[in-house]
């Protein structure tokens, strides 16, 4: 890879391509990129609203947006 931060789905794919298929070290790294990818959405959220608007705490309401259209069922 170049200079450039790693993404998490470079993070899995190289994970992935270099790891033996095993269900257990599949799942730990399939773990940690989806964490991985949770931040760099928070991030990408934060940054945006902080750009767009005064949020005294970016972070909480990136959380709750994230959660909401994530998992919450109407």
């Amino acid at each position: 890879m170049s200079n450039k931060k790693q993404t998490s789905v470079d993070f899995l794919f190289e994970k992935l391509w270099d790891t033996p298929k095993d269900k257990f070290e599949w799942n730990a790294i399939l773990e940690k990129a989806r964490t991985q990818h949770h931040l760099e959405i928070l991030s990408a959220f934060v940054t945006g609203e902080l750009d767009a608007s005064d949020y005294n705490d970016g972070v909480n309401d990136a959380e709750q947006v994230y959660y909401n259209t994530s998992f919450k069922q109407e």
